[in-house]
Order: C-alpha cells, then structure tokens, then sequence
C-alpha cells in the first residue's frame, strides 16, 4: 500500500505488512470455524485496496442529503450531542461538532484518526499495533492495511461527558467502493462517557459497497463506557465491524448492536477482563428480510476473577433472510467467582427464514455461575389469538408481537431520543410481515 505525506514510517510498515499477510492469506472461507456461516465469496472479485488521495470536500447535493440526514438522527436533548461525521472513509470538518458542553470538560478530546496521524502520541500507536499482532483473518489485515480516518475519543481520569458523542459513518452513491474506519477509545481511570456509531447508507440505488470498521476500547480502571452500534447501511451494501475491549479492575462496559441494513452484515465483539471485578453487559437485535444475511459474532474472555458478563442477542428474520449468532465465553483457570450468562432468542415470520445459533461455554476454573441458552421459533398462536380476539387484525397482531420481542433488547437503551430513533427505524425496517 501506498504512503500518503500524512503518514509516519512506522505506521506505513505497519500497513505494508498488513497488506501482504492479506495477499497471502486471503479472505476468511466457510471452511473457519468462525466463519462457518457466512461466505463472503460475493467478495471474491471484489477490489478492496483504498486510494491515497484524500478528498476533503464533497459536492453541494451530497453535503445538503447528509446534513439532513444529522438532523433525523441527532441526539440533542438535555446536552447538545458532540459529533464527528466521515463520509466514505474521509472525516467531514463543515459537519462535524467537537464543541464540549461545558469548558470543565477540558479533558476530553474527540478528534478525526487521519487529522493526527502524523503526529500520532505513542498512547494511540500501541492499539493499532497490538491489533495487528492479534489478527485473525483477513478482514482484520485490510482493515490495518487500508484505514485512512475514524475517530477518537480520550477521557481523562474522572471526568463524566454528559453529551453523547456520536461517530456517523455515512456511505453516498458517488463513492468509492471500500470504507475503512479505525476508531480509538480510551476511557481513562474513574471517567464516564456514552458513545453512539452510526454506520448510514444514503441511496438504496448504490452499487455493492463494503464498509470495514474497527473500534479498539480501552477502559482504565473503574471506568464506565457504554457503545451503541447502529448498522443502517444500503441494501446492497457490506458490513464487516469489528469492536474489541480491554477491561481493567472494576471496569464496567455496556454495548449494544443493532443491525437493520445491509445485504450482509457481520459484527465481531470481543471483551478482555484484564482486572478483576468488571461488568460487560452486552446486548444485540438483528433483523433481516428478503435475502439479508446477518452475523454476530461474540467472544468473552474472563481472564480475571470475580468479574460478570452478560449477553442478550434477539434476531428477527423474514422472507429468505438469515442470521447467525455465535457466542463464546471462555473462563481461565484463575478466573474463579466468574458469573456469566448467554442468551439467543430468534423469531422466524416467513417459513423460508433461517437461524442458526452456537451459545459456547469454555470453562477452566471450578468455583463460576454460568449459563446459556438459545431458542428458535414462530410469534406464540395464543398470543395471536388473544389479539384477534379484542379486534385487531392479523398483520397488526404480528407487528406488535414483533416490535414487543425486539422492545426488549431496545428497551435496555438510556438514551430516550436515540430509542425512539431506533424503534422507528425497526418498524420501518419490518413494514408488512409474511
């Protein structure tokens, strides 16, 4: 890969290799035990190298449907939301709101990757090298290799962002065909803050396009970060996200992942307890129709004591769609007193709709509470006939049974505005079900 004038020796190595491990590796098969049920031998032809040249600057009509789209989709309530806006792989400055909400909040910074990159502190260059070195696939190397921009965000010891800070990842019609975004979040000892991503596809009418976005989390101790994941891509687009989170003593993690866009959709997250006594909590509702293909991907590693993970993943499938969870918790041999649930619930509305679903318990250590658990099915005939029979139709009775299974998942989001946002969305998503 090529170096731009804003990239330092180190990180230009980094990609080149990269690169080469892609070349010789190729894309993950079937034939992984990660991959067994998504291909993405759609992409086989696909040309996923990236341009050096950046753009910077976007067409009148372009600008106007993404400001339009900020304003449906801002979060500003009590506190103006802060907001970094890319569009195809490029940080947008004329869309973007770095103002904090109050000057005490001067230990927070949320800036554009590519903008620092020449000057990249060491803090920031750990992550992407330590990601590098634990790569899987080859998802992971194109993203290292080709990466031009994302957003970072540093908390310092003790300060609460009482904004929400909202990444927006917006794909156009007029693009190039790949975006990679690497995105850096540090929560430093005793902060807070709430984190919103959006991945957003603008024109159904766009050619196949993949988005390959990678969040690396590092919460110090005693800090508190909650992700939510928003994939709204086109409908002939390609998601492939990745989040990784490194948890330190008495940490606590919450992450959401909603997934409505998107042909095929794949989001990988994996969580470290690095210090005793941290809490994730993960939550996820996928939805597909018509031929979507959607996959989640979760692995915990409890690599300390006493520390607690929960997941709850719900999957709403109709027409030919298909989804596809498969959760790992893993418990090392020191990690007594570890407490962790799994849950998979799925909903088929059309006889044609698939599931698959691999909860997966790893368990070295003899003093833990673990469980796990998955479901398939169809929406309950006597709840349907309870409906029916205080007059509402069928399709009426079937859409709220659906949005009532999804609401679950949904309901665990503090963010009021973006709930509603997201329960829109859905219904909007679900139209009429079979």
């Amino acid at each position: 890969m090529g170096k731009t004038l804003s990239t330092p020796d180190w990180l230009s190595h980094l990609r080149q290799d990269a690169w080469f491990a892609f070349e010789k590796q190729g894309l993950p098969t079937t034939r992984s035990e990660d991959w067994k049920y998504t291909s993405l031998s759609s992409l086989k032809e696909f040309d996923f190298r990236a341009t050096d040249a950046p753009r910077y600057s976007w067409p009148d009509p372009v600008i106007t449907q993404v400001k339009s789209a900020l304003k449906e989709r801002s979060m500003d309530g009590q506190h103006k939301e802060i907001r970094l806006v890319f569009i195809d792989g490029e940080y947008c400055a004329a869309l973007s709101d770095t103002v904090l909400a109050t000057p005490a909040q001067s230990g927070v910074k949320v800036l554009s990757l590519g903008q620092t990159l020449k000057d990249l502190p060491q803090g920031l260059q750990k992550p992407l090298e330590t990601f590098h070195s634990q790569s899987e696939d080859g998802v992971k190397f194109l993203n290292t290799a080709c990466f031009k921009d994302g957003a970072v965000l540093r908390v310092s010891p003790n300060q609460s962002v009482s904004s929400p800070i909202h990444f927006v990842f917006v794909r156009t019609a007029d693009t190039a065909k790949s975006a990679y975004y690497r995105n850096l979040i540090s929560v430093e000892k005793g902060a807070k803050a709430q984190v919103v991503e959006t991945y957003l596809g603008l024109d159904s009418r766009a050619s196949q396009q993949v988005t390959n976005s990678v969040t690396q989390v590092s919460l110090e101790e005693s800090a508190n970060l909650e992700l939510i994941r928003i994939q709204l891509e086109a409908p002939s687009g390609c998601f492939l996200g990745d989040l990784r989170v490194n948890q330190e003593k008495n940490s606590e993690f919450t992450g959401h992942w909603v997934s409505l866009g998107a042909s095929l959709a794949r989001n990988e997250t994996r969580v470290e307890f690095q210090g005793e006594g941290s809490t994730a909590s993960l939550n996820g509702l996928y939805f597909g129709k018509e031929k979507q293909h959607t996959d989640s991907f979760v692995l915990i590693h409890h690599a300390s004591p006493h520390c607690n993970s929960h997941q709850k993943y719900k999957g709403v499938l109709d027409g030919s769609a298909l989804g596809v969870f498969s959760g790992k918790i893993e418990v090392a041999l020191d990690a007594q007193k570890s407490n962790a649930t799994q849950v998979n619930r799925n909903l088929l509305l059309s006889k044609q709709a698939q599931a698959y679903t691999r909860p997966q318990l790893q368990i070295h250590a003899d003093d833990v509470k673990c469980s796990h658990g998955a479901t398939v099915g169809q929406l309950d005939d006597q709840a349907l006939f309870y409906l029916r029979s205080r007059g509402i139709s069928k399709d009426d009775s079937r859409r709220l049974l659906t949005e009532a299974f999804a609401g679950e998942v949904l309901d665990q989001l503090k963010n009021d505005t973006l709930k509603a946002q997201i329960k829109i969305d859905f219904a909007a998503r679900l139209g009429r079900v079979s």
